[in-house]
């Protein structure tokens, strides 16, 4: 086995980066990756000495280790906390790209809990963007509760102008049934 890894070191040093026909001198051609030559003519096809290398068999690492890393583990993709039981020990976990940021941290504090190497995440950048998105999330909500604050102030001002306005005009109702009352006393003593 380290004899093979050895050999896939070897080798990845050795394959040359495949860029795709005229990708050095046209810009658009550049980052586009690699596309086999078809031209019945082009020189990169027909492998004429001189020209870029062909993508090929050869340049492949050995059948039982592909997919290996250096380490001599194997990288298990992993998308929740049951697949983190699945690993073994010449395994790694590889946290799924599509993962959410909560999820990812689940995985890591479980993955820390079994003793289980995951690859391609860095604790130190997860911890900071965790205290970034924790301050973020306490400074909304300080500000949800000033503006909660504000709003139960003006409503309570709100009901006291309410009830105010309400006691004068229960206040202005009493006079008037008092006054109407004592009109309608005075007409009824007149006629006896």
């Amino acid at each position: 086995m380290d004899k093979l890894l050895k050999e896939k070191i070897i080798i990845k040093r050795k394959t040359p980066k495949f860029i795709r026909t005229s990708g050095l001198t046209k810009v658009r051609l550049k980052n586009t990756g690699w596309r086999r030559p078809k031209g019945l003519t082009n020189k990169m096809r027909l492998q004429e000495h001189g020209k870029r290398a062909i993508v090929k068999k050869g340049y492949g690492t050995p059948s039982k280790i592909r997919g290996v890393e250096r380490d001599g583990k194997t990288g298990i993709l992993v998308t929740n906390i049951t697949d983190l039981k699945k690993i073994g020990k010449n395994e790694k976990a590889i946290i799924a790209a599509t993962i959410g940021l909560r999820k990812k941290i689940q995985i890591i504090e479980e993955a820390k809990k079994l003793k289980i190497e995951v690859s391609n995440i860095n604790d130190t950048k997860i911890s900071k963007r965790l205290d970034a998105i924790s301050a973020r999330r306490t400074q909304q909500q300080i500000k949800k509760d000033s503006r909660d604050k504000k709003k139960q102030i003006a409503e309570k001002k709100h009901e006291k102008d309410e009830k105010k306005s309400t006691v004068e005009e229960k206040i202005n109702e009493d006079e008037q049934k008092k006054e109407d009352k004592k009109e309608k006393d005075k007409i009824l003593t007149q006629k006896d």
